[in-house]
């Protein structure tokens, strides 16, 4: 943050009580502060929860895909020839391969 943006966030005033040491500038500038940390608290969280919803759905989508491509987990019709991997990019890119040969051929 630079001098001058810091400055117009100090209050104008800045009394300081000799009866108890209170200096009401710095007490408001982290006020300020604190209001600001807990935006960004706020902001973080929203994003947490809407990159876990993402994975969520992310992770239903894989598991109907791999429905489709080996049903009930068997070998026998299976929609591919070989095993699924922890990722499902060979199969897509077996399947596209396919689709490519039969437009070729």
């Amino acid at each position: 943050m630079s001098a001058d943006a810091e400055a117009q966030r100090r209050p104008v005033y800045a009394y300081r009580d000799r009866g108890n040491g209170v200096d009401l500038a710095a007490s408001t500038y982290a006020h300020d502060e604190i209001a600001t940390l807990r935006q960004e608290l706020a902001e973080a969280r929203a994003k947490a929860e809407r990159d876990h919803i993402e994975l969520r759905d992310r992770r239903t989508e894989d598991d109907e895909l791999r429905g489709i491509l080996s049903p009930n987990g068997r070998p026998f019709g299976r929609i591919i020839p070989f095993e699924l991997g922890p990722t499902l990019v060979p199969a897509v890119e077996w399947l596209i391969a396919q689709v490519e040969a039969s437009h070729a051929g």
